[in-house]
């Protein structure tokens, strides 16, 4: 029985730790974001495959794409003219 209640409360602890584990990354996340969309220049970054994961505010403007558009395509076929 004691046994038990401290893996409780081991398990309660771990979960509350993970939950603000979890609101602080959001948090800083969302930081980050605002630093990304305030740049005004064009910031993407890619996956090993050239697909996009992340692009910002500016670039989607000065491209004429929704982040929605872009995030997943692949940046050199969608972007890049074929002739290059």
């Amino acid at each position: 029985m004691r046994v038990e209640m401290n893996r409780q409360n081991q398990n309660t602890e771990l979960d509350k730790s993970h939950r603000e584990t979890l609101a602080a990354l959001k948090q800083e996340k969302e930081k980050l974001k605002t630093y990304l969309d305030q740049a005004e220049v064009l910031l993407v970054a890619l996956d090993a495959g050239g697909r996009v994961t992340m692009i910002n505010n500016t670039g989607c403007k000065i491209l004429g794409y929704e982040q929605h558009e872009l995030i997943g395509e692949n940046w050199f076929d969608k972007i890049l003219p074929e002739n290059i």
